[in-house]
């Protein structure tokens, strides 16, 4: 039910931030949600320490039907730019384990190991050859027991 957006600028405050991703959430077409829906709305602590980029804000929603909507149609980042003047993007929030699943996947792929690998509803899945059905990685150890 969270949906990480990069690209707010920092000078959008605490108090405005919620309403800021309510209005790019609007501007893709998703008219249906509202203040009530939004369970929590922050910024994401900075590890890097990088004041050149904003900081990355997490919102967390009451439904899933917000973030599918999002992810769905992050193909329309050009109507978020001509409403809002913002270059954001969309990213599916992922507990620790399948984060690290889905880098050491992506690192598959660069190797050609695999041909593609995706996140869907919250898990990692993957195509060893091109035409294969996805699997679905539970656990970094599936991902060994595939090849």
């Amino acid at each position: 039910e969270s949906l990480i957006i990069t690209g707010i600028p920092n000078s959008v405050t605490q108090r405005d931030l919620e309403a800021t991703a309510l209005r790019i959430i609007y501007s893709l077409g998703f008219k249906n949600i509202s203040s009530y829906e939004v369970t929590a709305c922050h910024r994401l602590i900075d590890r890097r320490n990088d004041k050149k980029y904003p900081q990355k804000t997490i919102i967390r929603f009451t439904n899933r039907k917000a973030v599918e909507y999002c992810l769905r149609n992050r193909k329309n980042y050009h109507l978020i730019k001509q409403m809002t003047n913002l270059n954001v993007r969309f990213y599916e929030n992922l507990c620790d384990k399948n984060d690290f699943i889905y880098r050491e996947c992506k690192r598959l792929k660069k190797q050609k190991q695999l041909t593609e690998c995706y996140i869907r509803n919250g898990f990692v899945k993957v195509m060893i050859k091109e035409g294969d059905n996805p699997v679905k990685i539970n656990h970094p150890d599936d991902l060994y027991d595939v090849f």
